[in-house]
């Protein structure tokens, strides 16, 4: 029930409609950018007629597919037994979620969602205890879709509504996506300065002035932060202009560049195109860091000769 919500957005009363039957059960061959095989579940939308189409990953299948065989252990049978479920409009079937011959009813369902996640305390920004039901797992499935940039009318399809009003209100963003949203004018003007090579005066003068500041001058991935209290990069401190490299941590640069190559054949070998992208990314950010040491030594080195003049004979 829970992984439906958060996978699909279905109610609680289009989830229980999942019988095992094929008309409930469809596969789609070659679909989407992979050629891939994928599921949808036809049901019956609130409000509606007729079936239309809930899709579904091939966990989510499977999962399906392991609570029916346990169903079936269970009668002992190939097939579980037709059963009314709560909403006496629906002719009675071979639904998934029943118990003792009886289909279960949406408060039992919201109960038992409660149950299996009794360990999990979830707290609004305010301390409001937040109780968990189907509802709210629909309200978290738009949120996402929004945070993923899907179009309004796509999530209205998705959660099968008419109206649109009440797909913005679902899809509303969280504090937490407006709090990070005005943070990332922050990111944007700190990574502007990786754009290019810092010379060893700059990184100096970065350091020099990180002197004092609350938060600053921490040890970090390869060098020294110099951003004072919040980290605007969200840790991510290989590609950080607020990272002052250290040569003596070269090492860990190393290690991570290796690390990202390893990553990055693997996603052009699965055709992972966001992976290999981000990879491609770090892989980039090592190499400028590691020029930046480079630099570092070589003044480093050119400060520490010791120079002499010696006269020659006097012309």
């Amino acid at each position: 029930m829970a992984r439906m919500g958060t996978i699909t957005g279905a109610r609680i009363g289009e989830v229980m409609q999942i019988a095992q039957s094929p008309d409930c059960f469809k596969q789609l061959e070659n679909v989407g950018p992979k050629g891939a095989t994928r599921w949808m579940l036809r049901l019956v939308p609130k409000g509606r007629n007729k079936r239309e189409d809930y899709f579904i990953d091939e966990d989510t299948k499977r999962h399906l597919v392991e609570l029916i065989r346990f169903q079936c252990d269970k009668w002992g049978g190939p097939l579980i037994p037709i059963v009314k479920i709560e909403d006496d409009k629906r002719p009675p079937d071979r639904y998934v979620l029943q118990w003792n011959g009886r289909g279960l009813r949406a408060h039992v369902l919201n109960t038992f969602i409660r149950f299996l996640l009794h360990g999990l305390v979830l707290r609004s920004l305010e301390g409001t205890l937040v109780q968990l039901s189907s509802h709210l797992l629909r309200h978290s499935f738009a949120t996402e879709m929004a945070d993923l940039n899907t179009p309004v009318e796509v999530i209205a399809k998705l959660l099968h509504q008419r109206d649109r009003t009440v797909t913005k209100y679902c899809s509303r963003p969280t504090p937490t996506k407006v709090m990070s949203a005005a943070e990332m004018i922050f990111v944007d003007r700190i990574d502007m300065g990786a754009e290019g090579l810092r010379s060893p005066d700059e990184i100096g003068r970065m350091l020099k002035d990180a002197e004092g500041k609350v938060g600053a001058l921490r040890e970090v991935f390869g060098g020294t932060c110099v951003v004072a209290n919040m980290c605007p990069a969200k840790f991510v401190c290989v590609g950080c202009a607020g990272n002052a490299p250290d040569p003596a941590k070269r090492y860990q640069i190393d290690q991570k560049q290796a690390w990202a190559e390893q990553q990055l054949r693997y996603a052009r070998r699965e055709k992972l195109v966001a992976e290999e992208r981000q990879m491609a990314q770090l892989i980039a950010d090592c190499k400028l860091i590691k020029e930046e040491m480079d630099l570092i030594e070589a003044m480093r080195k050119d400060t520490a000769q010791t120079v002499s003049i010696e006269h020659g004979p006097a012309r």
